[in-house]
């Protein structure tokens, strides 16, 4: 698994998190944050110093156009 800080899309949460854009960052399991314990401590203590909290669903979403989202 890469590196948290090394993934774009990471980036691009951390970034919405210091510009106050996001309030939570949701995922589907821990290990999609990190894949050990002390990883998404990490992760989350970094959120929470801008306010945002993790929250793990447990399962993937349901959408209107299919489990995934996709058409």
């Amino acid at each position: 698994m890469q590196p948290l800080a090394e993934r774009p899309g990471w980036r691009h949460v951390t970034g919405l998190a210091a510009a106050g854009g996001i309030g939570a960052v949701v995922t589907v399991t821990r290990p999609m944050i990190g894949p050990t314990a002390r990883d998404r401590v990490r992760a989350s203590d970094a959120l929470a110093e801008h306010g945002v909290a993790p929250v793990t669903t447990g399962s993937a979403a349901r959408t209107a156009h299919g489990r995934d989202g996709a058409r």
